[in-house]
């Protein structure tokens, strides 16, 4: 919401956030669970946390879906990319 990223000056931190939050990894998860691994299904409430787009935070996973794409201009006008854009 700052606009801080040229000052920040990591794009792929952002990008990765942006990846974590948008990428759907269930089929991923269904991958693992058939090979012995932890079951993460969307339908294991208990086993949710680590999935993509898990904040640990109610508060925060709200705010992402509120403002990351409806973010103000910047002061010099330029507009932010969609999330699902800045990685793939």
């Amino acid at each position: 919401m700052l606009h801080l990223e040229e000052l920040w000056a990591h794009d792929a931190y952002f990008s990765y956030v942006d990846w974590w939050m948008t990428e759907d990894d269930e089929e991923i998860n269904k991958v693992i669970a058939a090979n012995g691994g932890m079951d993460y299904s969307k339908d294991v409430k208990s086993r949710t946390r680590g999935r993509q787009g898990d904040t640990g935070s109610k508060f925060i996973g709200d705010m992402w879906g509120i403002y990351r794409n409806n973010l103000p201009p910047a002061a010099d006008g330029h507009k932010d990319i969609k999330d699902s854009e800045t990685w793939e």
